[in-house]
């Protein structure tokens, strides 16, 4: 279908197929005050990762990655920063702390609209301290 889209000249239908594949979720919108007349529409993270948990899609997520990971990358992320809350909020559960990754970038659509790309991922500590 993408290539198909795509030699077409309408790759921008794509997204209304995701859903066809397996590769959509439904995260609600929430609204947040930032000191204009009408409240601005976000994505929050929070949302998002319930939204995945509950459609089965956490595992997307996880990477395959478990509690063993996720404790690895607590310790050597306290080499690094022994002052990170984790470490009085989640003392012995790190292990079932997820680390995640957020990058956000603007960028133009395919019809050159501004779009805010928006990047989730497990965070990764690869670094020997």
């Amino acid at each position: 279908m993408a290539s198909r889209l795509s030699r077409t000249g309408h790759e921008n239908r794509f997204v209304n197929s995701l859903s066809d594949y397996g590769l959509a979720a439904e995260i609600p919108l929430s609204f947040v005050d930032v000191g204009l007349k009408e409240t601005h529409p976000i994505l929050s993270i929070k949302d998002t990762i319930q939204c995945l948990d509950d459609a089965g899609k956490l595992d997307i997520l996880f990477q395959g990655n478990g509690e063993a990971q996720f404790k690895g990358f607590w310790l050597n992320w306290e080499r690094l920063q022994p002052q990170h809350p984790i470490f009085v909020a989640h003392r012995g559960r790190e292990g079932h702390c997820i680390p995640i990754s957020i990058h956000c970038d603007e960028g133009t659509s395919l019809k050159k609209r501004q779009i805010m790309i928006v990047q989730i991922g497990r965070a990764s500590c690869r670094e020997r301290v």
